[in-house]
């Protein structure tokens, strides 16, 4: 019952502008209220019907909900006079009632000062207002940060050489410095920097924190609106994807927080201490040189500093190592330091964690509330810190890993992968935290840690491992989770050694890398709340289990051995520069899930290599049989090239099936861990398929190639050929005069009636020979039509010799020939670097290029071909291509460079050209054809006048002058994919098959010979060193010796009894088969069906055939015996032969 003294303070409430509810609790009988009490109240309170909860028989839970809803209906229906205080304004209205507000201190109000620079912050644009006021970092550091990995990783280099593409590189980062150079900086940027430079110790401390509440309100402002659009949004889902997209980058991009300013001040300070802005002395505020002491203090007062970037995952390397040297100025360069790291999958506690455990200041909420990596420093005070070996302890907290947020990104396993190996790699302890006994979430990151440890050659370090499971509230976990530990330790050591066997070392286990004890390095923490927020009390288990893993942590610190104790923190920041650049420098390992997975992969590209050999075998073997096909066809040629190009169009189509055949099968086959690779399948189709379209198209061109080969021979061949038949006409009208004689003729006269004939055939033919090109005067004119703006240069240098004395000896760089840049000039001007270094420099690029052009000149010179004028305009073209592509930061070639050098070039190639003109004019000549040919046409003379066997004579002169030449080059062709082959059947490091294990090979041929010259051919002449060992290898594998035999002459001869097995099988079947026809239809047979194998030369083949009408039959029993000679006689030879000299 309410008596008189009750009712007057309940009705003086009546006066206050807040609402107030009455609640009647009816069920208690002691204290029951009358109905006429309750509507005197009523009356005097001047309530509504919604302010009154009379309380029935209902349990809390409703009361509650029920209360909830009238209090929240009342707000909606507030009057329009009416309006909500913030606290802020409270605290002014409690300063007037005389009640002392912390606030209002004159420290704080001058702390608040510092929020003046959130005044233009408009909430509908947080983007604008970050790009205004914050604009150095953002975009521009994002873009920095892809430049710095991508010159690193080199992973969209596609045709370009690397230094063109680390040219285009360094042009992309000096674009960006510069854009950022033209931005000025904000006024409130600069007002924030004024500030801390200004202020300091407890002033600088509330600024900031004051800073970071108004900044965390306004976020929460923010945020809690987009979400419910998101939400509003995502009811739709299906049709509204982009604006989805659109709406969770906006929640991205709508981010703002104190480490924003912190970044826009140490992009600040990168910018102010870039090469650059120290020689022109500028600098975007005064107090930019103070700032990395700035944060050195807030760091020791215990403020979290950055130390990776989550937006962007990069580390701002200058600044935190300006940080960290401001901080060993501060306590003393020979400071230690030990580093305890979390690492974790997203909202499983890591900062909580912390927090709990040493008191700090990292930011905790549900989600992405971390990003990238942040580090605090904790000063170790007393005795313990003699006895811990350090003066501090900096605590590195991390961004949780698989986050949802970045799961759509498809390099989301290379952000993981960096982070975590980066932060392991700093640490002497790593805290791995998990939610519940689940460890199946962390397994892959921890896989690639020890692999990406493992292959940076830093397992040596051996970090301490504890797994933290968190949100286990039985207490027997760790004795029911024995068997788990086991199996996870098994798990782990099964993936160090997949991890192991990819980077070639042997026995390694995870205990070996990461220093770990399964029994002793898990701990199992209760939850937080002891039921559900917001109402759950905190779980005081939570901070017990906390306190005991700390306490195992301190004694893990004791127990710690000499060499992987704390670092000094100069030793620690070159550490983390130097493991920050391997780290980005590994392009191989992150970007894969785990191990396993890279081992799967490696393995599957093995098979992929062995099938890419398969096909250019196939294709270099088929190209060879077409090329044979070439040389001996008789009728049209285009119709033979479109034959050819339908036939490997169908050969071709039909391996691309089989292959892709083949890898199918090996995902079906249920190999270990093939089914990691299912991503990768689509990838390695594609590769297959442009891979047999491009052996394809170089196949036609091989044929087209030979084709045009012997289109260009046909004017002088149809010459040959008149020639010929005219010579054979006056042999044969020799002969019948010789046999119609009364006398039989000795040997000499049969000797000086030939020669007579032969000068006199000789003097009546009438035939066009070739004529002489005067390809100096031919090149020139192009040369001139080509530097036609360098003119004068030309005509000056051609004054003192002519074009064909010119390029005899290397070309000589002046100094006149490049063209430096500004900023090469300003540093020299400054004295900073020396312009002879460019002329080095130069001169190396163009001994490379003027070796590659006369490596190309010599390759077209040996082709049977004479001179075309095409030769030398590719050959111009070539020049500026490649003069084009030397790119260099300090200078340019010049004009006058560009037309000397083709001038040289030119030179070079002139007698080139010419030697190659008069070898092609004297190989074809008719006169000089028959004079080389005098000797058979005398012998075949001398043998049908003697009538002796002529089927035996003609079938050694065959065997010997058409075979054994046809056979030789034929054996030295098929030669080469033999070699290769046998090489790469042999070879059990697996060098020659995959480009990785190549390189090391070549690295440690270089490490062996330890020469000077080796090592600086490695770096300004790769290809050629490569070509120059790889060609020694192949020599050296030639030469083995097995059963007393070399590589060489075993495969030979394989390929020799290979080829004269199958002409034999020719014969035989010819002979068995009582061949019908003449001995020219026979050898129209034989050469037919070993057109794809061999090429027989033509004019011994005309040679073999004149006056050859025999028996068929005949001819074929007397050529079998000579197949065999021949065969016997180069089985022979093949031993003899100089290895070096036949591969050359």
């Amino acid at each position: 019952v309410i008596g008189e003294k009750g009712r007057k303070f309940l009705t003086s409430l009546a006066q206050s502008p807040a609402k107030l509810f009455l609640i009647v609790n009816t069920h208690i009988s002691e204290h029951h209220i009358t109905p006429e009490q309750v509507k005197k109240l009523f009356k005097d309170l001047k309530l509504q019907r919604q302010q009154c909860i009379v309380r029935t028989k209902v349990n809390e839970a409703n009361l509650v909900e029920r209360f909830r809803s009238q209090v929240k209906q009342m707000i909606l229906m507030r009057d329009r006079d009416q309006s909500f205080l913030s606290l802020e304004q409270m605290g002014d209205i409690a300063r007037e009632s005389g009640i002392q507000v912390d606030e209002h201190q004159p420290e704080i109000q001058r702390a608040k000062d510092l929020t003046k620079i959130l005044g233009s912050l408009d909430p509908a644009d947080i983007t604008g207002y970050k790009k205004r006021v914050l604009p150095f970092h953002g975009e521009p550091w994002q873009g920095l940060s892809k430049v710095e990995k991508e010159k690193s990783r080199m992973k969209l280099r596609g045709d370009r050489t690397t230094e063109k593409y680390n040219h285009e590189l360094d042009k992309d980062k000096k674009r960006i410095r510069e854009a950022q150079l033209r931005q000025s900086l904000s006024e409130e940027m600069q007002m924030f920097i004024d500030h801390l430079t200004c202020h300091g110790g407890d002033d600088r401390a509330i600024s900031l924190q004051w800073l970071k509440l108004m900044l965390d309100s306004k976020s929460r402002e923010i945020m809690a609106g987009l979400r419910r659009d998101y939400k509003e949004l995502s009811k739709d889902s299906m049709q509204k994807v982009k604006e989805l997209k659109d709406m969770d980058q906006k929640m991205t991009d709508s981010s703002l927080g104190l480490e924003h300013f912190m970044r826009e001040l140490g992009q600040v300070y990168e910018l102010s201490v870039t090469q650059h802005n120290i020689k022109q002395q500028t600098q975007i505020h005064p107090h930019v040189l103070q700032l990395p002491g700035v944060a050195a203090e807030l760091l020791l007062d215990g403020f979290p500093l950055e130390l990776i970037d989550g937006d962007v995952s990069n580390v701002p390397v200058l600044w935190i190592t300006a940080v960290l040297g401001a901080v060993a100025k501060k306590v003393g360069r020979a400071s230690r330091v030990f580093v305890l790291t979390v690492i974790g999958v997203q909202s499983t506690g890591k900062s909580t964690l912390l927090n709990t455990m040493f008191c700090l200041r990292f930011a905790v909420s549900s989600g992405r509330c971390t990003r990238g990596a942040y580090m605090q420093l904790m000063k170790v005070t007393g005795s313990l810190a003699e006895e811990l070996g350090c003066d501090f302890i900096l605590v590195i907290d991390t961004e949780g890993l698989r986050a949802p947020e970045l799961a759509t990104l498809t390099d989301s396993y290379e952000h993981d992968n960096e982070l975590a190996t980066f932060v392991v790699g700093l640490s002497n302890i790593t805290l791995v935290n998990i939610g519940m006994e689940n460890i199946a979430e962390m397994k892959d990151i921890l896989q690639i840690v020890v692999h990406s440890l493992l292959r940076m050659k830093l397992a040596g370090k051996r970090p301490k491992c504890i797994f933290v499971h968190q949100n286990v509230g039985d207490v027997s976990a760790h004795d029911q989770n024995l068997r788990g530990r086991q199996k996870l330790l098994e798990q782990l050591d099964k993936m160090t050694e997949a991890a192991a066997k990819l980077e070639k070392v042997e026995g390694v286990t995870f205990c070996d890398v990461m220093d770990y004890d399964a029994d002793k390095d898990n701990w199992y923490i209760p939850g937080l709340w002891q039921g559900t927020p917001p109402m759950a009390a905190v779980n005081t288990g939570y901070s017990e289990h906390v306190f005991q893993l700390k306490k195992s942590l301190i004694q893990c610190l004791l127990k710690g051995k000499p060499d992987q104790g704390a670092f000094t923190i100069p030793d620690f920041t070159k550490w983390m520069t130097g493991l920050w650049e391997q780290v980005k420098n590994e392009n191989f390992i992150f970007s894969f899930q785990n191990s396993l997975f890279t081992e799967a992969y490696n393995q599957l590209t093995v098979k992929y290599k062995d099938w890419e050999w398969e096909l250019r075998k196939f294709t270099h073997s088929w190209g060879n049989k077409a090329e044979n096909r070439i040389n001996n066809a008789r009728g049209d040629l285009n119709r033979l090239l479109q034959t050819l190009e339908h036939e490997i169009r169908k050969e071709i189509n039909k391996r691309e099936g089989e292959t892709l055949d083949k890898l199918k099968a090996v995902f079906l086959s249920g190999a270990d861990n093939v089914q990691l690779l299912e991503k990768y399948r689509e990838e390695f189709k594609l590769s297959i398929s442009s891979l047999c379209r491009r052996l394809q198209d170089d196949s036609m061109q091989r044929c087209k190639d030979a084709v045009n080969r012997r289109v260009g021979l046909q004017e002088v061949d149809a010459i040959w050929n008149k020639c010929h038949k005219k010579m054979e006409q006056q042999v044969k009208e020799l002969l019948l005069k010789c046999k119609g004689a009364n006398q039989v003729l000795g040997d000499k006269e049969l000797q000086t009636a030939f020669g007579k004939m032969w000068q006199d055939t000789l003097s009546q033919l009438e035939y066009q020979p070739c004529r002489e090109r005067n390809i100096e005067l031919e090149i020139e004119n192009f040369l001139r039509e080509d530097t036609a703006n360098q003119g004068r240069v030309i005509n000056e240098m051609l004054e003192r010799k002519p074009l064909c004395r010119h390029g005899t000896r290397c070309f000589q760089i002046e100094e006149k020939y490049i063209n430096t840049t500004w900023m090469r000039r300003a540093k020299t001007t400054i004295g900073l670097s020396s312009h002879q270094s460019d002329v080095n420099r130069a001169a190396m690029m163009t001994k490379s290029l003027e070796d590659e052009c006369h490596q190309w000149i010599s390759n077209i010179i040996k082709v049977d071909m004479d001179y075309d004028n095409r030769y030398c305009i590719e050959l111009l073209h070539i020049i500026e291509e490649k003069i084009n592509n030397i790119s260099h930061t300090n200078f340019r070639m010049s004009e006058e460079f560009r037309a000397k050098f083709k001038l040289h070039l030119c030179g070079y190639a002139v007698p080139r050209f010419q030697e190659m003109q008069t070898r092609f004019i004297q190989k074809h000549d008719p006169r000089q054809r028959l004079a080389k040919m005098k000797g058979q046409y005398f012998d075949l003379f001398m043998d049908i006048y003697t009538e002796q066997d002529e089927n035996q004579r003609q079938a050694e002169r065959f065997a010997q002058s058409c075979f054994l030449p046809a056979l030789t080059d034929a054996t030295l062709k098929d030669l080469s994919v033999n070699i290769v082959d046998d090489m790469k059947q042999n070879d059990p490091e697996s060098k020659y098959r995959l480009r990785n294990n190549f390189t090391v090979a070549l690295l440690v041929h270089l490490k062996q010979r330890d020469t000077f010259d080796d090592y600086h051919r490695y770096i300004t002449d790769l290809e050629n060193l490569a070509k120059d060992w790889l060609h020694h290898q192949v020599i050296e594998h030639c030469k083995t010796q097995r059963d007393g035999e070399s590589t060489f002459s075993r495969l030979a001869k394989g390929i020799l009894t290979q080829i004269t097995g199958q002409a034999k099988e020719i014969v035989e079947d010819a002979v068995m088969q009582n061949f019908a026809g003449n001995a020219q239809s026979f050898l129209d047979m034989f050469v037919e069906k070993l057109n794809t194998r061999i090429s027989m030369p033509k004019d011994e083949m005309k040679l073999v055939l004149f006056h050859s009408d025999g028996d068929g039959k005949k001819w074929a029993e007397a050529v079998l015996p000579s197949i065999e000679e021949v065969e016997q006689r180069l089985l022979s030879e093949v031993t003899r032969w100089d290895v070096q000299a036949k591969i050359e």
